[in-house]
């Protein structure tokens, strides 16, 4: 897959699952758990649950599968959040769901 469609496919399947916004690698309030996560956002993707949905599969967050189907897993997770390979086109973004579609709300480009 091109970084392209890696992208789109870990965005759909975000949205398939529940999920209204995803951060990778950079921490946003639109997700409370990169906020929160202790060991900071670098090297992670997070994903926000829509509403109160539990967005799992076969009992566990859904983005550790999300992540693994898209070929970026690397080391473990936690409650919505998931370890990533430092892939170079996945530099600190952010992606929110607005009526049916992805939009970037946030991001941090290298100098």
């Amino acid at each position: 897959m091109t970084p392209d469609q890696t992208l789109t496919k870990l965005l759909d399947l975000c949205a398939k699952h529940g999920y209204d916004a995803v951060a990778i690698g950079m921490k946003h309030e639109v997700v409370p758990q990169s906020v929160r996560f202790v060991f900071g956002p670098q090297g992670s993707i997070f994903a926000n649950p829509k509403g109160r949905k539990r967005c799992n599969i076969d009992g566990w967050p859904a983005i550790w599968s999300i992540v693994e189907q898209v070929g970026l897993e690397s080391g473990c997770g936690n409650f919505h959040q998931h370890q990533i390979h430092n892939a170079p086109f996945l530099h600190p973004q952010v992606w929110q769901l607005k009526k049916g579609k992805w939009a970037k709300i946030a991001e941090e480009v290298a100098s």
